[in-house]
């Protein structure tokens, strides 16, 4: 048993040791302490061992320390290994510390998650560690840009078309940093972004052609058309899922809730607890558990039960089987009103009850009960 207990914590000791490392990172950006900060995560890279999101965090401490070519190689890495839940935010925080902002906004806007840790002091290292990027010779960036693309490297070739657009504008063969950049955002699903490059492309094609007639350019103009078309209908599909995920996250936030009371009828007194969570906003399912007794019986009530909220009234059913003398299972049926605080934290439950027994030649039971609700963490309006 101690043999197995050593082994437990020789294997443990190393990851506990890489989050506080990683913990020590963190707290450096957050004291502006950059230098510091890109020799920790130097560090953790090495040991990350394929972890995405330490690779995405190092990248946001080269680029806060001005070294944008670098942040995006390891925001590339990040990304080819999964990138992890917050890779959105750290992909957009490197592309606007470079000044590329609208391209940071396809990945990141305000409204987006924010990593707990970092939240309260990113907009403040953004305005403080904007560095730009580098001039380089356009023809060089081209070049550079579609072998990395070809690598799988889509952070550092995005860069490098963005500034290859704005050097070659209004110069021969001006679409074709438009129609590479295109290829690469619909590699990482972007397809909004791939059209919109896609159809300016084709526009300075047909610009060009007017100017200097191409054959080859011509007979390619249809394919592009129908990509075009292509990559319109993914964006509206994408955006349709994007819009029902969204609904979906807006009416899904469980919160716990508590409730405790008790209950009368003519032949039982009881009391009553239910601890369950909201389903949708105003649906909510819980486990109940409760002491009854009266007259010549005693039995402990457990059951399961779901309840919806339309403002103050509040309606539900469930099942419930009483243990011990003069128990049964039974349907119950239940509608009255609950009134919240104006916190939403805590309300006021009245409701009327019809408990049907299964067991035939059983009297069904009439019962009020009334009690209070506890409302733990955050969900929509609960009201």
């Amino acid at each position: 048993m101690k043999k197995c207990i050593k082994i437990l914590v020789f294997l443990l000791l190393p990851l506990s040791s890489f989050a506080q490392d990683q913990k020590h990172a963190r707290w450096h950006i957050l004291q502006g302490n950059i230098s510091e900060a890109i020799a920790e995560y130097s560090q953790l890279a090495v040991k990350a061992n394929g972890n995405g999101g330490v690779l995405a965090e190092y990248a946001l401490a080269l680029a806060l320390g001005g070294m944008p070519e670098n942040a995006l190689m390891y925001l590339d890495r990040a990304n080819l290994l999964g990138g992890g839940a917050d890779f959105p935010f750290y992909a957009a925080q490197v592309l606007s510390l470079m000044c590329l902002d609208s391209i940071a906004a396809e990945f990141w806007t305000e409204a987006g998650k924010t990593p707990e840790w970092i939240a309260p002091k990113y907009k403040e290292l953004s305005q403080n560690h904007k560095s730009g990027v580098h001039y380089i010779e356009p023809d060089s960036a081209y070049i550079r840009a579609n072998n990395l693309a070809a690598r799988g490297m889509f952070f550092q070739s995005i860069m490098l078309y963005r500034l290859v657009q704005i050097e070659v504008e209004g110069c021969n063969n001006e679409f074709l940093p438009y129609l590479s950049s295109s290829v690469v955002w619909e590699n990482l699903s972007k397809y909004a972004k791939a059209a919109a490059e896609l159809k300016k492309s084709i526009s300075l094609i047909k610009a060009e052609l007017k100017v200097l007639p191409d054959t080859t350019l011509q007979n390619a103009l249809p394919a592009f058309e129908n990509h075009l078309t292509e990559l319109q209908g993914k964006a509206a599909e994408t955006q349709k899922l994007m819009s029902k995920i969204d609904k979906l996250q807006q009416t899904f936030k469980p919160q716990a809730m508590f409730y405790a009371g008790g209950m009368y009828s003519n032949k039982v007194f009881s009391l009553n607890s239910r601890f369950g969570f909201f389903l949708a906003n105003s649906l909510n399912a819980a486990f109940d558990f409760g002491l009854s007794g009266g007259e010549d019986m005693f039995f402990v009530n457990t059951g399961l039960s779901a309840y919806y909220r339309y403002k103050f009234l509040m309606g539900g059913t469930g099942f419930n089987a009483n243990i011990g003398k003069g128990g049964s299972f039974n349907w119950r049926l239940s509608a009255g009103t609950s009134f919240l605080n104006k916190e939403g934290k805590r309300s006021t439950d009245i409701f009327f009850n019809l408990d049907i027994p299964f067991k035939k030649g059983t009297a069904a039971i009439f019962s009020i009960s009334i009690g209070q609700s506890i409302y733990f963490g955050k969900r929509g309006d609960n009201k």
